[in-house]
């Protein structure tokens, strides 16, 4: 019997995306859940940017960056939203307090962000965080 090795290596390609699809799918369900029951943007983009700068800063760990990172704070975050929001005030005529929400959310999520990635390397070089995820 002749082994065609491409396709075996194929299947092996579209189960590994396949995978990849499940995770992030998973991983959304939980983050669209709890962005549906909390109403403050601001608060959850924040906490999305701090949750993803920690999975960004763990070791090498593809499928937790893709469940949690891609798949949870995907459906956590919103840009979306948050535009309209800035533009319901601009709309208004509250244009101090649209740019106050432009500004504050991009440095609030940098910095958490940072903190984020910051604390998940302290503690892999501590070895709390050596296991696979």
């Amino acid at each position: 019997m002749d082994i065609n090795w491409d396709m075996a290596k194929s299947v092996s390609i579209k189960f590994s995306q396949l995978a990849a699809y499940i995770y992030v799918i998973t991983g959304s369900i939980p983050g669209a859940l709890i962005r549906f029951l909390f109403d403050n943007d601001f608060i959850l983009n924040i906490i999305g940017a701090g949750i993803f700068g920690f999975i960004m800063g763990l070791p090498d760990k593809k499928r937790s960056k893709i469940f949690f990172g891609v798949g949870f704070c995907g459906a956590l975050t919103t840009f979306s939203t948050w535009m309209v929001d800035c533009f319901a005030m601009i709309h208004k005529g509250d244009f101090i307090q649209a740019l106050l929400l432009i500004l504050l959310s991009l440095v609030f999520g940098l910095l958490f962000m940072v903190l984020g990635f910051a604390f998940a390397r302290k503690l892999t070089l501590k070895g709390f965080l050596n296991s696979k995820l």
